[in-house]
Parts: structure tokens; C-alpha cells; sequence
């Protein structure tokens, strides 16, 4: 995975959804590498997870699944 410059503020916060999963998905990335080390650099009090449970297709279990 690429090293990237990163500026922290405590009022801006990092989502990470399904649509973030499956890109980094493409590109041969592991998600949970990606999630751990946005929680490494900003810390788990500013990276949230969201579902995109209004923009997805497929019920909430379904949904649930393709995020493991």
C-alpha cells in the first residue's frame, strides 16, 4: 500500500463504506489494511463506518456480508 502525507484535525472525521471496500477491493488491497491503518494515522475517535445502506442494492444482511 502507498505511503500518503496525512494532516489530522480533530473536527474532520474518515468514513469508510462499502463503496470504499470495493475499491480498494480492485485494486488488489485488503480492506482491513486500509481501515487499520486509517485508524493508526487519525485515531478510532474520528474514522466512522458507513453502510451506504440507502445507495446500496440488496437487504442490510446482504449488505453486512460484502463487508467481510
Amino acid at each position: 500500500m502507498p505511503s500518503v502525507e496525512v494532516t489530522v484535525r480533530a473536527n474532520i472525521s474518515v468514513k469508510f463504506a462499502l463503496i470504499d471496500m470495493g475499491a480498494v477491493r480492485e485494486q488488489d488491497i485488503a480492506p482491513d489494511a486500509v481501515l487499520r491503518r486509517a485508524v493508526d494515522v487519525c485515531g478510532a475517535g474520528l474514522v466512522i463506518w458507513g453502510s451506504d445502506i440507502g445507495t446500496s442494492s440488496g437487504t442490510y444482511k446482504e449488505i453486512l456480508a460484502r463487508a467481510y
